[in-house]
């Protein structure tokens, strides 16, 4: 199963260190499956932040 997690952070932010902590954080989680690496693309620029969506498989 795919679960999508959109989120917004600071324009003040770094887009790649986002990045970079959203997908460890998916890796983190105990049933996302080891062989699917998470993906997280910044998707839009919103009225007050960089908007983003994580891409992470389920077990």
């Amino acid at each position: 199963m795919r679960l999508d997690v959109n989120f917004g952070v600071s324009y003040d932010a770094d887009p790649h260190k986002v990045s970079e902590l959203a997908i460890e954080a998916a890796i983190s989680v105990g049933q996302v499956e080891a062989d699917r690496r998470p993906v997280c693309w910044l998707t839009d620029f919103g009225g007050s932040s960089l908007n983003a969506s994580k891409a992470t498989s389920r077990a």
